[in-house]
């Protein structure tokens, strides 16, 4: 499945290694097969994102390391 880093807005506030916290999983979830990754620790934010799929242009901070990321999905 590919992976596309996402844009780090703010780096990560906690120290390597990181894990994510139980129960912790992707803030969207699509049905192709594209996964969409924090750019600093790669915890999938966006899982399966397809062709036509649209998420708007936010930003939103990683469970894993607490990195904010800039997730702008199909918004071409």
């Amino acid at each position: 499945m590919p992976q596309i880093k996402l844009k780090v807005v703010r780096d990560a506030v906690s120290p390597p290694p990181w894990s994510a916290p139980s129960g912790a999983g992707p803030l969207f979830t699509g049905n192709g097969d594209t996964d969409y990754v924090c750019g600093v620790c790669e915890f999938v934010i966006a899982a399966h994102m397809g062709a036509g799929q649209r998420v708007a242009s936010i930003e939103t901070e990683c469970p894993c390391c607490g990195a904010v990321n800039e997730v702008s999905i199909g918004t071409d």
